[in-house]
Order: C-alpha cells, then sequence, then structure tokens
C-alpha cells in the first residue's frame, strides 16, 4: 500500500467564532478486499492520520473527524478534519463527573454528634455502635493536555486537601490522579479523582480501659484524639478550576 498525502484538491478550511479547522486529503491506492476491508485497511495504513494526533505545523490543531470514501476497488480518499482549539487539549475542555453511591457506616452518635444512649428503669446508658445508611461522594475531573502531568501527579496524588476546597473543610477531600498518553507523549489524559469525607480523612484514636469500654466522660480532648496520616497539599494550586 502506498500513501500520497497532502493532495491540494479537496483540501480546505475555515474559522468561525470558535477557532480555526483544516482538512487534509490523504489518498491509499493498492488496497485489496471487498468494499469495506478497504476502507478499514486505508484508515491503518501507516501515514494516515489517527483521530488525536496533531496537526504537522499548526499549534494546538488536532485531528477530530477521520472520514473515508472509495475511489475505485483499489483506491480510497481519506478526508482528515484538524480544529484547533481541540476539546482533546487543555484544562478548558475539562469533563467533570459528581459521582454518588449507597454505602453504611458504623457510628456511636446521633445526626447532632451526641452519644446514643438507651434509658432503662430512668437510668441512662450508652448504647454503643450500630449501622446506619450513608453515601460515597466523588468528583472526576478528566482532560488531555500537552503538558507532562508527572509532576502535578506527584504533587497532588495520595493526599488531602490542606485548606477549605469545593464547599468542604481541610483534609474531606482524597485525591487520586493518573494520566496515559497514546501517542508517545505528544498529549495525555489526565484524570482525576476526589473523594469525600465529610468528617475528614483523619482517623479517630480512642482509649479503652481495662475492660475494653470507652469511658463515658472521655472527650475530644481526654480519651479521644484525631490522627492525620495522611499527606496534604494545596488543591489551590491544582492544574484546573472546579
Amino acid at each position: 500500500m502506498s500513501v500520497i498525502s497532502d493532495i491540494i484538491r479537496g483540501s480546505g478550511g475555515h474559522v468561525t467564532r470558535t477557532g480555526y479547522q483544516f482538512e487534509r486529503i490523504y489518498v491509499v491506492s493498492q488496497l485489496t478486499g471487498d468494499a469495506e476491508s478497504i476502507l478499514v485497511n486505508a484508515l491503518l495504513t501507516s501515514g494516515v492520520p489517527r483521530v488525536g494526533d496533531p496537526h504537522p505545523t499548526i499549534y494546538y490543531c488536532y485531528v477530530e473527524e477521520v472520514s473515508v470514501e472509495p475511489e475505485s476497488s483499489t483506491i480510497v480518499r481519506v478526508r482528515v478534519v484538524y480544529k484547533n482549539p481541540s476539546p482533546r487539549v487543555g484544562v478548558s475542555g475539562k469533563t467533570i463527573e459528581y459521582n454518588s453511591s449507597r454505602s453504611s457506616k458504623t457510628t456511636d452518635k446521633d445526626k447532632d454528634d451526641n452519644v446514643l444512649t438507651v434509658t432503662y428503669n430512668s437510668e441512662s446508658h450508652r448504647h454503643g455502635s450500630i449501622d446506619v445508611p450513608n453515601t460515597e461522594r466523588s468528583i472526576i475531573v478528566t482532560f488531555i493536555t500537552t503538558d507532562d502531568p508527572e509532576s502535578d501527579i506527584d504533587t497532588f496524588d495520595g493526599t488531602v486537601n490542606s485548606g477549605s476546597w469545593h464547599g468542604r473543610d481541610a483534609r474531606c477531600w482524597f485525591c487520586v490522579a493518573s494520566a496515559r498518553s497514546s501517542n508517545n507523549g505528544v498529549t495525555w489524559e489526565v484524570r482525576y479523582e476526589f473523594y469525600l469525607n465529610r468528617m475528614t480523612w483523619d482517623r479517630l484514636l480512642e482509649y479503652y480501659d481495662k475492660e475494653g469500654k470507652i469511658p463515658d466522660d472521655a472527650t475530644e480532648t481526654n480519651g479521644r484524639t484525631f490522627a492525620r496520616c495522611i499527606p496534604e497539599s494545596n488543591f489551590i494550586g491544582l492544574p484546573f478550576r472546579l
């Protein structure tokens, strides 16, 4: 198979209020097979751009569409559409997902943060923990960039927010970050996931007496404390805004 690119006839371009669009024509010859096979083989021929590939000369212009049309039983014309700006590049074109799923949690306090008690013979007794319904919330942000995201991932992955962020107090959001490139680092598909814990991701440590019970008079300053085991980062420095 051979590829003839940059065919002037049929190529073109135009500009709108949203940016530029350019079209390039490729002709693939010496194809074999039935009608569908030659179309597929033309798309897979080395030298024919793929969706997401950058324009060879125009900065931030990427392939958004590739269409094929047979000219004969062995020749196919390929039309490649580039756009600038491309929704494939830049955090301005990010995708945001808000997710929530049902779960459960164990608690020894009511909705007003009071210890659960039960009255017997006019005396109040601490009840202990019970299981109640709960939800797990997360935010997923995805975008494509030409910048290598490794440094940002090293900064934010596996951390909690050091200050208030997205309507919640410090240490309520836990970040998981990842990225992949399918074109040898020309562009990167970046994914940030944020998991919410309304009570913060700190872990409660409690004192137990010799009988294995938490004293009734235990407070957050006497018998209870919160351990901060997860590192922090400043989410204001994330490479995007919500």
